[in-house]
């Protein structure tokens, strides 16, 4: 690495300037000239494209800068369009005091140089190949293509692949990228890009709304259903426990329930099953006389004539099973 066996000459110099605008070339400040609009909107885009790809990326730890330098000789530095780096370099950069420039050995992964010449294509190319920046962008709007340089170590520098038109740009470093040529040249607005992620975070939480209403709904109807068991599970219960008093009574009175019921037998069950109904409605009138119960729980005729019904048709059950 350029970093680990050059040391500076000249310890005095410093990049003094403020304006992000120039690059050092062999000590000279080179004032650059102000960017097109179009060199402007290629940034704003790729800047955004960029930021959105990793955001969405659970393995990818990496952030898009611009306006920083990079250090590619003892009096030079280059400011690309566009510099790609792990967040450590970030840190790096803030507690730096003075122009945000990279030294020797910070090196980003990539590089995305809007052409705006031919002497900087050539310069940079070598000068990067050095650094050994792993890959290198250079748009240039005026050709409608994109040269991604790969490969810095190759014996004759950087190997490069031209794409244009309609091409998706294969990136060694960002291999999950998605992204065409047209798009680049002809890139959306930044208002634009923004609208589009809140149409698409409105969508995002329209659909989970509607998550939570259907889910909610699923909790209302698994509530209401639990509400029918423990109902039915209560009525079985009462059944059961009138059966298990029928056929106490029956085997009481020592009756085979196997055997088909005399009628004098019947009359019989039906006599004492009187007389414990008429046991039981005392006993709940000396409750009611205690305060312990209302008269309104007492069963009247009506019931009582029912319950004996009940009890009749149960006993036929039992005579058929």
């Amino acid at each position: 690495m350029l970093g680990e066996h050059m040391t500076d000459t000249n310890p005095t110099y410093k990049d003094t300037s403020t304006d992000l605008r120039s690059e050092f070339d062999r000590g000279r400040m080179i004032q650059k000239s102000i960017p097109t609009m179009a060199r402007n909107e290629i940034c704003q885009f790729l800047l955004f494209k960029l930021q959105q790809h990793f955001s969405m990326q659970e393995d990818v730890d990496l952030v898009t800068l611009f306006n920083v330098g990079v250090r590619t000789g003892f009096k030079t530095s280059r400011v690309p369009t566009l510099l790609v780096c792990s967040p450590e370099l970030l840190q790096v950069l803030r507690r730096r005091s003075g122009p945000a420039v990279l030294n020797f050995g910070e090196i980003p992964i990539l590089a995305i140089e809007v052409q705006e010449n031919r002497a900087d294509y050539l310069l940079k190319k070598a000068e990067y190949a050095l650094l050994e920046i792993p890959e290198v962008w250079m748009i240039d709007p005026e050709k409608e293509r994109i040269q991604v340089w790969t490969n810095p170590t190759n014996e004759n520098g950087y190997q490069h692949q031209d794409y244009s038109g309609d091409d998706q740009l294969v990136s060694t470093q960002l291999s999950d990228i998605e992204l065409t040529v047209a798009e680049i040249l002809n890139p959306q607005s930044y208002t634009e890009l923004m609208q589009e992620e809140v149409d698409a975070n409105f969508e995002l939480q329209d659909g989970f709304s509607m998550e939570w209403q259907q889910m909610a709904l699923a909790r209302s109807e698994y509530e209401e259903l639990q509400e029918q068991y423990r109902e039915l599970e209560a009525l079985v219960h009462n059944e059961l426990q009138e059966k298990a008093v029928l056929l106490e009574l029956l085997e009481e009175k020592g009756i085979d329930l196997k055997a088909e019921l005399t009628p004098g037998e019947f009359a019989m069950l039906q006599d004492d099953l009187e007389a414990r109904k008429l046991k039981q409605e005392n006993e709940e009138l000396e409750k009611a006389e205690e305060g312990d119960t209302t008269l309104g729980e007492i069963m009247d005729d009506d019931s009582f004539d029912n319950l004996l019904t009940d009890e009749g048709n149960e006993l036929i059950e039992l005579q058929s099973l």
